[in-house]
């Protein structure tokens, strides 16, 4: 049976559709990743965003050697989020599949920058990938995370356009008022989402918004599509949460590292879900704000965790 997830847990889920692979279009034509370097980015010269446009390019060119002792702090911090413990140990070096990634989006609040990057394997992809990395005095990685969806690696690869330097936006944190003011909408759409108060999540919401599942067979919701999610996931989750463990505002973004739990109260074949199936799953929004309200989200989490803790099985067995 294919695993569907249309009406879990605020779009985390929702508009998820068969996990079964696709095919690539007929005008899609199959593609590996190449050695190019990254476009270049000459009107930001800020050294943090040109020493990690470098060790991107490093990792691109399967140099891992050379990554490490240009771009690795001695005592660096390794987690696929959702995958296991933070590790010292690199595993770029069991890569089977090598990856290039190329930014969409880099924002950078002091050592940290926060990437949502498009990421092609020889036999995967592209797909959005999300990565926090944290940079010391030397501007060495102390610490990296990555965000993903490890069923995205079962996808074939398909042809995109490159990117191009312009592109791709730049954006440092300002510490101004409308970074602050960001905040405090933030606070309060998870507020009004963690008392289940529709009325108050839905006026933090802007007519236009796009929510977005970063798993690439989700699909992007609306305004009525992501109220009506909410809806199904408290009815599904009567306690609910999207706890907020970290928080960077930066420009019109805010970046937040999260736990989604609460105990299911039902039970649903077509999600799939069981009753009394407790739920801890992190994950990573990056949000957009306008006026004071959400207009653009994407979410980072491993579907599979979510699911085999929805239904106590292995997705790939049901």
């Amino acid at each position: 049976m294919g695993v569907r997830a249309g009406l879990i847990l605020v779009a985390l889920l929702a508009g998820c559709s068969d996990k079964k692979k696709p095919e690539p279009r007929k005008d899609e034509v199959v593609v590996t990743p190449d050695a190019a370097p990254l476009p270049v980015m000459p009107t930001h010269e800020n050294p943090i965003v040109q020493q990690f446009y470098k060790c991107l390019d490093l990792g691109n060119r399967n140099a891992w050697r050379e990554l490490r002792e240009t771009c690795f702090a001695k005592e660096m911090s390794y987690e696929a989020v959702g995958m296991g413990p933070p590790t010292t140990e690199y595993a770029a070096d069991n890569i089977t599949d090598p990856q290039r990634d190329e930014p969409i989006l880099v924002l950078v609040d002091d050592r940290l920058v926060v990437a949502v990057l498009r990421t092609t394997g020889r036999d995967t992809g592209p797909y959005l990938t999300a990565k926090l990395t944290t940079l010391d005095a030397d501007n060495k990685y102390r610490r990296i995370r990555d965000f993903y969806d490890e069923d995205d690696w079962r996808r074939p690869p398909v042809k995109r356009p490159p990117i191009k330097a312009a592109d791709v936006a730049v954006v440092f944190k300002q510490n101004d008022m409308i970074e602050q003011a960001n905040v405090r909408a933030f606070r309060s759409l998870m507020e009004a989402h963690d008392k289940h108060d529709a009325d108050a999540f839905g006026a933090l919401v802007a007519d236009n918004v796009v929510w977005s599942p970063a798993v690439t067979n989700g699909t992007d919701l609306d305004k009525a599509g992501l109220l009506k999610s909410v809806a199904d996931s408290w009815r599904q989750i009567p306690d609910l949460t999207f706890r907020v463990d970290e928080t960077y505002p930066i420009g019109d973004f805010i970046v937040a590292v999260q736990l989604m739990s609460g105990v299911s109260a039902v039970d649903d074949v077509t999600v799939p879900m069981q009753a009394g199936k407790k739920v801890e799953v992190p994950f990573l929004g990056v949000y957009r704000f306008e006026s004071g309200k959400l207009r653009r989200a994407i979410v980072f989490y491993q579907t599979e965790l979510l699911v085999e803790q929805l239904t106590g099985k292995s997705p790939r067995s049901l």
